[in-house]
């Protein structure tokens, strides 16, 4: 144990020489103990430098704005809702939510990419392109697969594909009409 003391010491010692050749802004980390007793070196930190977990993340702009956009609406709606106790707010908010109609008939749902409504109107001729690439691309593989395996061979993935096969033509034929409609504008 007579050693600890000693290297104690002459960490000390170390330390303060340290400290004398510091240049502006530099600092010195004190040595500290070990489980096992023994003393780490100090250790002399820069001038300027940041530790990795104190260094800010990266944000895009994007996600700044988001955040700002965030903010301003939570200080908003706290704005709105009067300070009342807990269980008042409660109870507005549960009979805002039973206000609420539900409506009886579920709305279907497709994949946008797959369906003529997704492009609308005032979309660029350079969507169109892209769809009508796409769906062409669609075609041409699944009639591909067609022409190679006979149709009692074939899983039920591609079953699925080979019916979709004409809703994907009249697609393509409404989004060709739709771009010669643009194109003639």
């Amino acid at each position: 144990m007579a050693s600890n003391n000693g290297a104690g010491e002459e960490q000390l010692t170390r330390m303060e020489e340290l400290s004398k050749t510091l240049k502006e802004g530099e600092r010195i980390l004190a040595p500290t103990r070990r489980p096992d007793g023994t003393l780490r070196k100090p250790i002399r930190i820069r001038a300027g430098y940041v530790p990795q977990e104190e260094v800010a993340i990266y944000q895009s702009k994007g996600a700044l704005a988001a955040l700002e956009k965030g903010k301003n609406s939570e200080a908003e709606e706290d704005d709105e809702i009067p300070k009342e106790d807990g269980s008042e707010s409660v109870k507005s908010l549960t009979s805002q939510i039973n206000d609420l109609a539900v409506s009886q008939n579920p709305v279907p749902t497709s994949h946008p990419s797959n369906s003529v409504e997704a492009s609308d109107a005032g979309a660029p001729a350079q969507d169109l392109d892209k769809k009508i690439r796409a769906l062409k691309k669609k075609i041409r593989l699944a009639e591909g697969q067609q022409q190679k395996t006979p149709m009692e061979d074939m899983k039920p993935e591609r079953m699925e594909k080979l019916a979709k096969l004409e809703g994907w033509r009249e697609e393509l034929k409404l989004l060709e009409d739709k771009k010669a409609e643009l194109a003639a504008l």
